[in-house]
């Protein structure tokens, strides 16, 4: 009786769930955990335009991660490897991320106070801004 399991013998629907579960989690975890990027100085309590900069760099690093993932699911559709439903799923997820980060940038650039400016770079972390799902 053989008890090894070639690679050929894994359903490719367990394939499927684990390139899907990479791709959630790559959403879930912001990019900046493992980016080796060098972060915006710390900002004064009172420094309005140094917390619209340092949001400003925070949203064009995740709204480039999620173009990345973006790229990634179409590929892996054109692979065959997850079917149009879960594609389009995925992709509904990232645009609706990118343009929660959009709308926050929005929000952020025209900010006066700088409590209101680090509350909003605190959201683009937060569920329903492009954050964590």
């Amino acid at each position: 009786m053989k008890l090894l399991v070639t690679v050929r013998q894994i359903p490719r629907r367990f394939v499927a769930i684990g390139i899907l579960g990479l791709m959630a989690l790559s959403i879930i975890v912001p990019s900046t955990a493992f980016a080796a990027t060098t972060a915006p100085q710390k900002c004064a309590p009172a420094d309005t335009q140094c917390f619209i900069a340092a949001g400003d760099h925070y949203i064009a690093q995740r709204q480039a991660a999620l173009t990345t993932l973006s790229g990634k699911i179409t590929a892996r559709r054109n692979e065959n490897l997850i079917t149009s439903d879960q594609a389009n799923t995925l992709q509904a997820d990232v645009g609706t991320n990118q343009g929660g980060l959009a709308s926050l940038k929005s929000k952020l650039d025209v900010e006066k106070n700088a409590q209101a400016a680090r509350q909003d770079v605190q959201n683009i972390f937060l569920p329903g801004y492009g954050g964590q799902c």
